[in-house]
Parts: structure tokens; sequence; C-alpha cells
């Protein structure tokens, strides 16, 4: 029987590693993790040492060289694997909560997020919900998710993005046969060993899954390691460094920020809803999130009114509340990239118009709070994405433009407009990126993953004032 959470949190102990089936002992080092609302310690967690790096890839060597694991049919690994999801099903508001206080993800995201990575678990558990899902993260020529396993794999947590994404990630490996080691990131590694000791009560066999938290040289060893078969990043720090050490072996997943474009016609208090929504969207955080906003010159000047005025009304609290719509980032080193990245893009011309700076409000003092900034843009700033909730506006001259900015940013793109010709060369133009065109409500979403993941299965109802919102939507207009 589990612990509580609250129980589990309160423990004097460190939280636990899972080292070759068994929660690891005890080691000196341990980490006071803090929650960033309140500045208060939310719990404790063992950090990995070298040796136990070591001692966990020669568990998943072992495992996959003649373990039971790899050996077992597809169909009775998806069934171990099955009293997982259930596992966690059962602790679902748990998680949420503990993700919620961890992060500073508002409680109505993390329960989205949760929500999304236990079904997105569950599609992991058959071959063609494993092929469709990571077809799209595009791991290049090898991925995780290939029929025969690769041997030890290892998923590298950011200390960005939205931790139930790795939890599919390594639900995509194992299933496959993989054993797999998870790193955490050190300055949020509580739901990852939370999930550890899910997969302990459910008798994962030894060396399946190893679950170690740290980061610094333990994670450039872990992507170098001779071995393991395949590391995956899904974060954008170090690649660079990892890449090298892994000898490109190890992946990342695309981490690029996306954008608005507003076309001439759009509805504008529709439009700063959806931009809002894109730029606050997991803290800012999220693959699903949006740093640009394209806007032709003609609308340019109202649209930015209305953001304003939105942005000023949104709730900013502990984020276990549920009422609250922006949460705090998760310490004060992000804290400070943000305010670097905002002195940065000021420095390269762009003017602060609104936030940019921690709240006022004296109940927010104890947190590391971040009031969302909207910058007019100096120069172009694509390949300038921050994990944090940060819009940069940048004017176009006319439709043609938004539309050529939009294509080339890179990343998923939402674009309002009502003009159905042009939507319809942006459905020719969006490349490999599919688009989703809806007759009602003029909207083209490019990014399949945008569409799915923020805009849920109905983008043209999302924001409309005038029909009921998606069921589990948490944020209407």
């Amino acid at each position: 029987m589990l612990l509580s959470t609250d129980a589990w949190l309160s423990q004097a102990e460190p939280r636990p590693l899972l080292i070759d089936g068994r929660l690891a002992p005890q080691d000196p080092a341990a980490a006071v993790i803090v929650e960033p609302a309140t500045g208060r310690t939310l719990g404790r967690a063992a950090q990995a040492s070298t040796a136990q790096g070591e001692e966990a890839v020669r568990s998943a060597r072992h495992a996959a060289a003649s373990g039971p694991w790899p050996r077992m049919t597809p169909g009775a690994r998806a069934e171990q694997l099955e009293k997982l999801v259930r596992s966690l099903e059962s602790d679902y508001d748990e998680f949420s909560r503990l993700l919620a206080r961890e992060s500073g993800l508002p409680l109505r995201e993390a329960e989205l997020a949760c929500r999304r990575a236990v079904l997105w678990a569950g599609q992991a558990l058959s071959v063609a919900g494993v092929d469709w899902r990571w077809r799209q993260v595009g791991f290049g020529q090898e991925s995780l998710s290939r029929p025969a396993p690769l041997g030890v794999t290892a998923v590298l947590g950011p200390r960005c993005g939205a931790m139930p994404d790795e939890l599919v990630l390594v639900m995509a490996a194992l299933v496959r046969g993989n054993a797999v080691i998870w790193l955490a990131a050190e300055e949020r590694p509580l739901f990852a060993l939370r999930i550890a000791e899910h997969a302990m009560r459910i008798g994962l066999p030894a060396g399946a899954l190893q679950v170690l938290t740290g980061r610094g040289e333990l994670l450039k060893e872990l992507a170098g390691h001779r071995g393991i078969d395949l590391a995956a990043g899904l974060g954008p720090e170090d690649r660079l460094a990892l890449r090298r050490a892994s000898g490109g072996r190890t992946f990342f997943r695309p981490w690029v920020k996306g954008s608005v474009a507003v076309f001439d016609g759009a509805d504008l208090d529709v439009a700063a809803a959806a931009a809002v929504l894109a730029a606050t969207f997991g803290g800012g955080r999220s693959k699903w999130s949006a740093q640009r906003l394209y806007v032709s010159r003609k609308t340019h000047d109202q649209l930015l009114l209305r953001i304003i005025s939105r942005l000023g009304s949104l709730a900013m609290g502990n984020p276990i509340d549920f009422d609250t719509e922006i949460g705090p980032v998760p310490g004060e080193a992000w804290l400070g990239q943000l305010k670097e990245h905002v002195a940065r893009r000021q420095a390269d011309g762009a003017t602060l118009i609104y936030g940019g700076e921690p709240p006022s409000e004296a109940e927010l003092a104890g947190g590391t709070y971040w009031r969302p900034a909207l910058l007019l843009q100096g120069k172009a700033s694509e390949g300038c994405d921050v994990a944090g909730a940060v819009l940069e506006v940048r004017e176009a001259a006319d439709d043609e433009e938004v539309l050529a900015l939009a294509l080339q940013s890179g990343g998923p793109c939402t674009a309002l407009g009502r003009d159905e010709k042009l939507a319809r060369r942006i459905l020719e133009l969006g490349g490999p990126r599919e688009v989703a065109w809806n007759a009602d409500w003029p909207t083209a979403a490019l990014a399949p993953d945008f569409i799915d993941g923020l805009f849920a299965t109905a983008p043209s109802r999302l924001l409309r004032a005038d029909s009921p919102a998606p069921s589990g939507w948490y944020r209407g207009g």
C-alpha cells in the first residue's frame, strides 16, 4: 500500500531512486526540492552518484541481455504495463497536485498534462499507437518504438517541458522490450520518483526500469555511456554537448516554440485570447506554447490593446488553487533566465510594453512568480526561444508578410483570419505540418501536436464566446 502523496513527501529520508528492481539505499547526497509558489520545502530527493549511475547501466544491460523483459511477448509486456497505467490512474488526483506544486503549473493544466500522459501511455501499449506517436516526435532513423528492442535506452528529462511527456517516452520504450534508464532533472524529480514507487508496486522485472535524478556530469555520462544504445532528450538545453558525448546516439525531440499569426479580418477578441493562451500555456515552457506573434500593420495597435487587457485580467496565484491561470516559475534560477532574456531582447532593440518582471502583490512575495512579458520585436527572434511566458510581437506590412513569417517560423503555429482563399493557401503551403481548417469559424492551425494538445479536439470552439467550451477544457474566451 502506497503512502498518500503528502505523507510520502513528509518522510524524513530523501525520496529514493529505483535501481535494479529495488528502491536504492540512501546516499548522503540529497536535494531539497522547494515549492515555487511558497519558497518552502516540498520534499527531499536522493541524487544519483556516478557509482549509482554505473550500477543502473549494469542492471539495465543485464536485463537487456539475459533478463525476462525483452523475451516476453509484446502482449505480455503490454499487460504488465497496463497494470502500471491503472496504478497511475488510481493516484491521478495526487499526481496532478504533485505536478502543480513541484512545477508551478496551474492545477487545471497539471490535470490536463497528467490525463494526457495516462492516455498516451495507454496508446503506447498498442503497436499502432506507438508508431503513430513517435513518427510525429521524429527521433530520426532510429526511434524508441522500433519493432525490435534496441537494448538499453535512456530518457533524459529536461529542465523545462512537461514531465508527463517523459513518462510517455518511457512507456513507448518499455513496451518494445527495451530496458530503460529514466534520468529526471534534479530541480524537479519528485514526479518521476513517485512513478518509480508505482513501478515497484506492480512488480516490473528487475532492471527493466531504472529511475535516477541528477544533472551535470551524470547527464553527459549517461548520454555517452557505451552501455547505452540510444539516449533520447526532451529539452533544449545541452543539446550540442550531449550529441558530441554520445557520438550522435542522442536524439532530441524538436523544441521550437510556436507562433500566432493574425490576418486582417480576424476577430481581434478571439485573436487576443488565443495569443495569450498560447504564450502562457504550460507556463510558456510547453512544446505547445508560443513566443512569437505576427500581425499586419492594419490591426497591430488594436490587437495589442486587447492582449494587454487580457494579460492584466489573468489570475496569478498558488497553482493548487483551481482558479489560478498563471502559477510561479520553477525557482530563482529560472526567474533569472527570464529576466536575462528580456534584457537581451531589449538590447537587440525590442520594446517591453507589459510585464517582464515579478509581480508586486504582497501575497505572491514568497514565490518565484513572473508577469508574462509582452515585447515589440526589434530584430527577428527566431532561435532565441526561452522557457517561460514571453510573447514577442512582430508587425508585418500586410497579410502576405504575415503568411511568410508564419510559414518560416518552424514551430507550431495557429493562424486566425476570415479569408477562405488565404486559409486554403495555408493548407497548400503548410508543408510537412498538418493543417486543420474549419469552415464555420475560419481558422487554420498548423502542426498536429498543437491541435491535439492545446486545442483538444475542437479548435473551432476553443475561444468562441457563443458556444460551450470543449469537454475538459479549462480556460474559455
